[in-house]
């Protein structure tokens, strides 16, 4: 990413040397639409913004105008750099589309075939621990409760082991060579590349990285696999899709274990009718990037 960054960044400084030596208003370049979406990509919008600043303060004086494909959010700050006439075309994000290969995982679709479950995904330090208390409550309910932890990284499963094993829970991982026991607890998927089909099982997903100070994660992956999403209240690397994924309410804030367990639980007594947004962040990501495609492609003709 930080050579991409320097070829950007080089490219800004030669397009706004070109303004400046013939001292006219130059049009924006077509590709300026391509940069602003490798930004809206980045995890930090201050961050993004940092780096970004004197090219936009540039390109607004030396090419006269900007239009933007960038976030809502972002908005405000480009305001606030002075730039004018910003276009918002949509978040990028909603087009992407899920078409890998899933993981036969026939072992764990067999086993919670008769099960209540759920899976938290993602999940930093302290955050299994959580959801283990979480299990707890569920146990006093559900006799069939299991529950499945993602770990953000595998290198700490052991550790996460050790911690649930220390709440009184059975842990089955994911290349154990033991046979599954019927009265286990916690399924701690421990391989990477797994995740996606362990959301085709499931209906209900926590996102972790919520609850610390982390920012959060994307939570369109789990919801194209018709997941409900809940998460901690820490989430600003994507405010925007959160917000619009509440207000089709598929996904849910919680702020302590009784708060999940609550909300999990009137989920986990209705049926999932989640493919419906599905379809719509389809219908919504389609027309984002058509919008997108179109805007390009006008720009690309007044540059011939």
């Amino acid at each position: 990413m930080s050579d991409v960054i320097l070829i950007l960044l080089l490219l800004w400084f030669l397009l706004t040397r070109r303004g400046n030596k013939e001292n006219k208003p130059q049009k924006a370049p077509w590709f300026i639409f391509i940069i602003i979406s490798i930004i809206s990509s980045f995890s930090s919008i201050e961050i993004s913004f940092a780096i970004t600043a004197p090219a936009l303060i540039a390109w607004s004086k030396t090419f006269g105008f900007l239009e933007s494909i960038e976030i809502k959010i972002s908005k405000f700050y480009f305001k606030k750099l002075g730039v004018k006439n910003l276009k918002y075309l949509g978040n990028l994000k909603f087009a992407q589309s899920e078409n890998d290969k899933l993981i036969n995982l026939s072992l764990l679709k067999k086993f919670i075939k008769k099960r209540k479950v759920w899976c938290a995904s993602s999940t930093h330090y302290n955050e299994e621990k959580f959801c283990g208390i979480v299990h707890k409550f569920f146990k006093k309910k559900y006799k069939n409760i299991l529950t499945i932890i993602v770990p953000r990284h595998i290198e700490r499963s052991h550790s996460i082991k050790e911690e649930l094993n220390n709440l009184g829970l059975k842990i089955h991982e994911f290349n154990s060579k033991n046979k599954m026991h019927k009265d286990t607890d916690i399924y701690i998927m421990n391989s990477y590349g797994k995740t996606k089909s362990i959301y085709s099982l499931c209906d209900n997903v926590f996102l972790g990285g919520s609850l610390i100070k982390h920012g959060g994660q994307n939570p369109l992956e789990a919801t194209r696999y018709n997941c409900n999403v809940l998460h901690g209240p820490n989430v600003d690397n994507f405010k925007e899709v959160y917000n619009y994924l509440g207000k089709l309410n598929v996904s849910f804030k919680i702020q302590n274990s009784l708060q999940l367990f609550k909300r999990l639980n009137q989920l986990l007594s209705k049926k999932n009718n989640s493919n419906v947004v599905k379809l719509k962040l389809k219908k919504v990501g389609g027309k984002i990037l058509n919008n997108t495609y179109m805007e390009i492609n006008k720009h690309l003709i007044n540059e011939l």
